[in-house]
């Protein structure tokens, strides 16, 4: 494969925390003297493996993949094609390509010590999609972490996908339940977005009434009304290291997999604070 062209794989384009990771897979890639193509496949299985074949039939160089999912059909026509592949933020546990991922445990352990220091013990999770190895792990971890800080039967909602609608969606189902949360994590903050907005139509007040964190740190959180507390992804670091190990399938083919796991960071911001009940008790 002699095209020198990079094919970049994205699940929602329109995604905030999206567009500057192709960016900088993009200028590093480029500095390498290898062109970049964006595609974004629907979620029909057999259209994925579709889109693999005809990148493969136009000669691809290389794939860089941000939109795996558990099982994702894409890899194993990747595979079956002999087309070098990267996966990123997507794909921990899948050991036939290079990848480099978040520390979702840890990013997820951040958010609970945060909200258990405050004083929180009721605290739901807008879950992300389990068909996506961050919505899985992410899951799994507060799960097992809630547990551990004693959360008084954490509820769960499963949003259908990481967008501001199924935020909503998913928010409109807690406020339904009879007991209702001091605290809500949601697995991405366009998550925490829709959640934000069900909240304020309820009359609630964040974080007076309702202690809100989201996941990714994507542009613009930071001017929110409240300014949003959430888990910062080392996006720029994550860019750099996909496209070196990109540049380094396309050289090496038979060296085994690396994978690359970056350290998260709790950004705390003013969407957060004591439960109501702790601020009576210290006033």
């Amino acid at each position: 494969r002699q095209t020198n062209l990079v094919a970049i794989i994205v699940t929602d384009i329109s995604n905030p925390v999206v567009g500057p990771i192709i960016q900088g897979i993009e200028t590093r890639l480029r500095e390498q003297d290898l062109m970049s193509l964006v595609a974004q496949p629907t979620h029909d299985a057999r259209a994925r493996r579709e889109l693999i074949v005809q990148l493969a039939s136009r000669r691809i160089s290389g794939l860089v993949i941000l939109s795996a999912e558990i099982d994702d059909p894409m890899l194993d026509e990747a595979a079956a094609q002999g087309i070098p592949a990267v996966l990123v933020n997507r794909g921990l546990g899948e050991r036939r390509f290079p990848c480099v991922v978040n520390d979702d445990r840890v990013g997820v352990r951040l958010v609970v010590e945060h909200l258990a220091a405050l004083g929180h013990r009721h605290v739901a999770h807008v879950c992300g999609p389990t068909s996506a190895s961050t919505g899985m792990e992410r899951h799994r971890a507060f799960v097992e972490l809630a547990r551990q800080h004693g959360f008084v039967r954490p509820a769960l909602v499963q949003a259908s996908g990481f967008t501001r609608d199924a935020g909503a969606a998913a928010a409109r189902q807690l406020l339904r339940r009879r007991s209702r949360p001091t605290a809500i994590f949601a697995s991405n903050d366009l998550l925490a977005v829709g959640v934000l907005q069900v909240l304020r139509e309820a009359g609630l007040r964040v974080p007076l009434d309702v202690s809100l964190v989201g996941y990714n740190d994507m542009p613009l959180v930071d001017l929110l009304e409240p300014p949003l507390t959430t888990v910062r992804v080392a996006v720029d670091r994550m860019s750099r290291d996909a496209a070196r190990l990109m540049v380094q399938a396309l050289k090496e083919r038979e060296n085994t997999p690396q994978v690359i796991v970056l350290p998260p960071q709790l950004v705390v911001r003013a969407s957060t604070a004591a439960p109501p009940e702790v601020d009576r008790s210290r006033g």
